[in-house]
Formats: structure tokens, sequence, C-alpha cells
């Protein structure tokens, strides 16, 4: 049966590419023999269930050969259950939907366990720019969970239909077995999703422009000064030196000097 080629498949200590093949391959056989009440649509799944761990990928997957009768769309009960396991949020988005929460004057709070799933499947300058998006429209806007919600669901769909072509979302193969994490087990780079992910450039500025408007730092960044080393180093880099301004942002006097000096230490 399926749940015992998956336990054999972890037993040996599948590599990560194996795990998304294997992903691809119960998803079709689900079309072709599950008798479920909808086909499984691929590309409509595939930002949800191939950015968790190919272990609870397959667990959710395997669900199906119980429930799969009862489950009226397929397609729709597998995104909501790989949000359900997808990762947590960046330190920066839960700070913003504290402050929310705190200083916004909503409705009613934000429910954080019902916006994580959705969040999660974009990159950080787009969660980011949703939660901004809440700027001017807090009265208006009755249930911020729901709204946060479908604006993500909608954001994550439209960049999902840009991307002309699938590729995994990891480019290493370490294995995954036992001893993997509920939610990576790829070591502790932040993998890469590239159909939901504007071009890097515009990411980056996005993200500098967060920093800019947070009021968090002691003098704006420049981008004309930083672009060029941040450039250098590549968009993954560039992306993870900007994040580690977060935790230190009150200390650093002129934070585009410190950026370059990270993009300088990164190439070395």
């Amino acid at each position: 049966s399926l749940l015992c080629l998956a336990s054999k498949g972890q037993q040996r200590g599948m590599t990560s590419d194996e795990g998304l093949q294997k992903v691809r391959r119960t998803i079709g056989w689900y079309n072709r023999n599950g008798n479920l009440n909808g086909e499984i649509v691929y590309r409509d799944v595939a930002p949800y269930i191939e950015a968790i761990n190919p272990k609870e990928a397959l667990k959710i997957l395997a669900s199906l050969e119980e429930k799969g009768k009862e489950i009226r769309n397929p397609t729709a009960w597998i995104k909501s259950a790989a949000e359900a396991v997808g990762p947590d949020l960046d330190p920066s988005v839960k700070k913003t939907i504290a402050w929310w929460n705190k200083h916004g004057g909503l409705n009613e709070e934000i429910r954080y366990d019902d916006v994580r799933g959705p969040l999660a499947f974009l990159p950080l300058a787009e969660q980011l720019e949703i939660l901004g998006g809440l700027e001017g429209k807090a009265q208006s806007i009755q249930k911020p969970s729901a709204w946060i919600t479908g604006a993500a669901r909608r954001a994550s769909e439209k960049l999902a239909q840009s991307q002309e072509a699938w590729e995994p979302p990891w480019h290493a193969s370490p294995s995954w077995g036992e001893g993997s994490s509920s939610y990576g087990g790829y070591g502790h780079q932040p993998r890469q999703m590239p159909w939901s992910q504007p071009p890097a450039d515009d990411k980056v500025k996005r993200t500098i422009g967060w920093y800019n408007k947070s009021g968090t730092l002691q003098q704006p960044i420049h981008y004309d000064t930083v672009a060029p080393a941040l450039a250098a180093v590549g968009p993954r880099a560039a992306l993870e030196i900007l994040s580690g301004l977060e935790s230190k942002s009150g200390d650093i006097r002129d934070p585009s000097q410190w950026i370059i000096g990270a993009c300088r230490r990164v190439a070395m």
C-alpha cells in the first residue's frame, strides 16, 4: 500500500529530491486510482505541498486513503492540510501582528494560528506588505484574520500563476528520515520557492523599503549605496543579511555601511 511504501522510504533515508518525486507520484496515483470526488490539481497544490517536509506531505496524502470519499474538493483539502503544518512566521511578521493587536485599533485581534499558514507560503516582503495594507482600513475591516488570510491566498495564487515552469523548492538533497524536524530537516538555510517569488531585485528593494518605513532604524538605508554590494552576494544572501537587521537595528548607527560590511564578509 501507499503507507508501506512511504514507511520504507523514510527508513532508508530518502533525500529531499526523492521525497518530492514520491509526493508527485503519489498525487498521480490518487488521480488515477484513488476514487476521489475530483482530481487533485497539482499546479494548485504545489506551492503548499512542496513547501513542507516531504514526510509531512506524504502523511497528508496518505490520509486520503481513508477520507477520500468524504472530501468533496481534494485540491482545496490538501492546501488547507499543508497550511496547517506549514513553517512558523518570521519574527518581524510576528512583531508586526503583535503591534497591530496592541496599537492598531482593530475591531478584533488578529488570530495568529489562522493567518500563519496562508502567510508562511509567501516571501517575507509580501507578508509584511499585506499586513501594511491594514493601515487606513482597520476600522472598516470587521474580521482582520479573514482579511489577511484572503489577501495571502490571492497573493499566493497570483505568484503561482506567474511562473511558467515548476521547480523543486530546494536545491540540496540531504536525507530526511526519522531524525528530520517537523518542518525542514534540511539545515538552517531558508528554502527558496521559485513559484512564489517576485524578481529578486524587487524583493530586496521592497524589504529595504519596509525597513525604512518601519521607524526602527537610526537612519534610512540608502538603496543606491548598498545595491552593488547586495547584488554581488546574490538575492538569497542579500535577504538573509537584511533579515539580520531585525534584532540589531537599534544598535546600528549607519545601516547602509553595516549592510556593505556584511556583504563583504559573505563574499570573503
